[in-house]
């Protein structure tokens, strides 16, 4: 009696495209995670939007940056929420006092627990206020603030369950979750109250402890050289200088 012919439809030949197709998966899930890190150290002159990047931007373009982290810092001051700088703006401040030649938006972060306070439509009516655009995006937690032409990303830290590492939210970070615990997350420690200032643009502004320490966790291959983007290497640009830091003094206890 003849056996059956079987009627499933994964083939020998099926099942190897299956697992060429999740294994193709896999390889752009890890590419992803690995080398979409910064758009300025990718192998060619574009950002992530595509545009040719310039290695020295205009006065004017700068300034414009400088003015909006000012206005962005001032009204979270205003609302008792800790912002500090951040990713390139940090850079930014360490070593040009202002930001980076070729810098294309701001940089701030935010603790969590202190802008939780505050729904949605609070904070677009505190900023359109102070004559900037703001909108959220959900998917990596950052609060996108427009004014004058130029753009900053404000990104919310948080101490998950006193963990003493501060994470950001959005669905964004646990689909890369690679990317984001390796380069993403850092010491709650360097947020300690109070926090050291810096200057940016002629204003002081909060920072983190430790200098470059929080640079050491965001860019944990080259926090200590400056990656230009490709073709900039040489270019003439403005002058490296000394940053102004302001460290708050020591807390005392009083005997009895």
């Amino acid at each position: 009696m003849a056996m059956p012919r079987s009627s499933s439809r994964f083939t020998p030949r099926t099942r190897l495209h299956l697992l060429l197709f999740v294994t193709l998966l896999f390889l752009i899930y890890w590419f992803v995670n690995w080398f979409g890190l910064r758009w300025y150290s990718w192998p060619y002159k574009f950002n992530s939007k595509f545009q040719v990047l310039e290695c020295q931007r205009s006065k004017q373009h700068l300034d414009a940056l400088a003015e909006l982290a000012h206005v962005a810092y001032s009204t979270f001051e205003k609302l008792g929420v800790t912002a500090f700088l951040l990713y390139g703006t940090l850079f930014g401040a360490l070593r040009y006092r202002g930001p980076v030649p070729w810098d294309e938006d701001v940089d701030l972060g935010v603790v969590g627990e202190t802008i939780d306070r505050y729904s949605i439509a609070e904070l677009q009516a505190a900023f359109k206020q102070a004559g900037v655009d703001m909108h959220f995006e959900s998917y990596g937690g950052i609060i996108k603030l427009h004014r004058n032409g130029v753009s900053a990303d404000v990104l919310p830290f948080y101490n998950y369950y006193g963990t003493r590492w501060m994470y950001r939210k959005g669905w964004e970070a646990y689909f890369l979750f690679i990317n984001y615990w390796y380069h993403h997350i850092f010491p709650a420690a360097l947020l300690k109250e109070p926090l050291p200032k810096i200057e940016f643009g002629g204003v002081m502004m909060n920072m983190t402890h430790g200098g470059y320490e929080l640079q050491k966790y965001h860019y944990r291959s080259d926090w200590q050289t400056e990656v230009r983007p490709p073709g900039c290497q040489t270019a003439k640009m403005s002058p490296r200088l000394e940053p102004v830091i302001v460290t708050p003094a020591p807390e005392t206890s009083n005997s009895s």
